[in-house]
C-alpha cells in the first residue's frame, strides 16, 4: 500500500476467462476492494484528482482499454477510454505487462485477460513487454555484438556480425536490433507509469502477466524501489528480493539454467530475466545515484552471485525447493550474509547516499539508456555468456 495515498499495489496471474470471456463473482469482489482503497490515506484532494499525473487521458470509447506501445519517449500511447464519473474517484487500474497477440493466443488456451465492463471503474493497460523466449534470443544477440572475439559472439547465438571491438559503422544499427535496450525501456516504462498512478492519482493498480512470476515481478519490484525509500537502501533491497522474487516464486532454476546442459530440453525455459531487472535498476541509479544506499557494484555482484552459485540463494525455483529439498539454509551461506557485511561496506556503500528521499522518476527512453558495461563487456568473453565465471567473482570481491 502506497503510504501517501493509501492505494494498493497487486499483482496476480492471468485470469481464466478464455474465449468466452467468462468471470468470476470472487473475482469481481475483489478488484472492486481494491478500487474503493483508492484514496484511503494521504491528501484525498490529490489522490481524486485523475488529471494529476502527467499521462492524462483523452477519448470516449466505451472498451475501456489502452496499450503502451514501444515510443522513443518511453511513455504511453493514449487510446479511448470510458468517461469516468467525477463522484466515482481514480479507477482501478489493470496493468496487463504483455501485449495484445500474447493475450489473444493465451485466450485460445482457456486463459487471458480481465473483461473491464464486467468491472466498476476499471481501465486496462497492455504493457507490451514481451515473453521470455524473446528477451534470451535479445540478450544473446547483445552479448554478440559486444563481444571482442568473432568466435566468441558466434558461439553466443550464431550471432556474429561486427563487434564493439571492430568500431564498424554497424554497431548501433546492430545495437537497435538486437532490441536490448528497448526492452529494458519497456520495462522501465511500466514501472513507471504503475509507480505514477499510486502516487500522483492515488489509484490502485493490479499488474500480472501470464504467470505472474517474471514480467511482473519486474514491474512491481521496480514500481516499489521508485516509490519507496527504504528498498534503495541495502537492507530494503534484500527485503524486496526476498519478498517479489524469490517468496512468489520467480523460477531462478529455471531461468538460469543451473542444472541444464546447453542442449537439453529444459535450456528453453533460461531467461535473463533478473539479471535484466537488475540492468533496469542500474539505470535508476546512475540517473539518482543519491537516492540509493548501495552502487553499482552492488548490483554487479548480485548478478555474478546469480550464476556462479558461491551462495544458495538463488537455487531452485520455489521456497519449498530451497527449504524442503535442498535444504539451502542448512548446506550454503546466503548471499545476504556477505552483501550486509561490514566486509562488504566499502565495496557497495553509495558514500554519496541522502537517505529519506522523495519518490524518484527516471528518464526510460532509449536514448537515456547506455550499454551497462560494468557487467556485460566483462563478461561478454565467457564462451558461455550466461554463466559468469566464480574465479572471476572471486578475484573482484574476494572470498566471502
Amino acid at each position: 500500500m502506497d503510504p501517501i495515498t493509501g492505494a494498493v499495489l497487486v499483482r496476480a496471474s492471468q485470469p481464466f476467462t478464455g474465449v468466452g470471456n467468462k468471470r468470476c463473482a470472487e473475482d469481481v469482489l475483489l478488484l472492486e476492494a481494491m478500487r474503493v482503497a483508492n484514496g484511503r490515506g494521504g491528501d484525498v484532494n490529490v489522490a481524486n484528482n485523475t488529471n494529476s499525473s502527467p499521462e492524462s487521458i483523452n477519448g470516449n470509447s466505451s472498451s475501456g482499454v489502452r496499450s503502451r506501445a514501444s515510443s522513443d519517449n518511453g511513455g504511453i500511447v493514449d487510446g479511448d477510454i470510458s468517461a469516468v464519473p467525477s463522484n466515482t474517484g481514480p479507477p482501478l487500474f489493470i496493468a496487463d505487462c504483455r501485449g495484445k497477440v500474447a493475450v489473444q493466443g493465451n485466450q485460445l488456451q482457456g486463459k487471458g485477460v480481465e473483461d473491464v465492463r464486467h468491472h466498476t471503474n476499471t481501465q486496462l493497460f497492455f504493457c507490451d513487454v514481451l515473453n521470455i523466449h524473446t528477451m534470451r534470443d535479445s540478450q544473446a544477440a547483445f552479448i554478440a555484438l559486444l563481444s571482442p572475439d568473432p568466435l566468441v559472439a558466434a558461439a553466443a547465438n550464431s550471432y556474429g556480425g561486427p563487434t564493439a571491438a571492430g568500431g564498424t559503422a554497424s554497431f548501433h544499427k546492430k545495437l537497435d536490433e538486437c532490441g536490448w535496450l528497448k526492452h529494458v525501456s519497456l520495462v522501465l516504462s511500466s514501472a513507471v507509469w504503475a509507480a505514477r498512478k499510486l502516487r500522483l492519482q492515488g489509484a490502485s493498480v493490479l499488474c500480472h502477466c501470464s504467470d505472474g512470476w517474471d514480467r511482473t515481478a519486474q514491474t512491481c519490484t521496480l514500481a516499489q524501489l521508485l516509490l519507496d525509500p527504504y528498498y534503495r537502501t541495502l537492507e530494503g533491497f534484500a527485503v524486496l528480493v526476498e519478498k517479489d522474487w524469490l517468496s512468489f516464486g520467480h523460477k531462478f532454476q529455471e531461468r538460469c539454467a543451473h542444472t541444464v546442459d546447453e542442449s537439453g530440453a529444459g535450456a528453453t525455459e533460461r531467461s535473463p530475466i533478473f539479471v535484466q531487472w537488475l540492468e533496469c535498476v542500474q539505470h535508476v541509479v546512475a540517473q539518482a545515484p543519491a537516492a540509493f544506499e548501495f552502487n553499482e557494484a552492488f548490483l554487479v555482484f548480485l548478478a555474478d552471485a546469480l550464476f556462479s552459485c558461491l551462495f544458495g540463494t538463488f537455487l531452485g525455483n520455489t521456497d519449498r525447493e530451497r527449504a524442503v529439498e535442498l535444504r539451502v539454509k542448512e548446506r550454503t551461506a546466503s548471499v545476504w550474509s556477505y552483501a550486509l557485511s561490514k566486509a562488504a561496506q566499502s565495496k557497495f556503500v553509495n558514500p554519496a547516499y541522502v537517505p529519506e528521499r522523495g519518490p524518484v522518476w527516471p528518464q526510460v527512453a532509449v536514448r537515456d539508456l547506455a550499454v551497462w558495461k560494468r557487467y556485460y563487456l566483462r563478461h561478454c568473453p565467457d564462451a558461455h555468456p550466461h554463466r559468469l565465471s566464480g574465479v572471476q567473482w572471486l578475484d573482484d570481491f574476494g572470498t566471502p
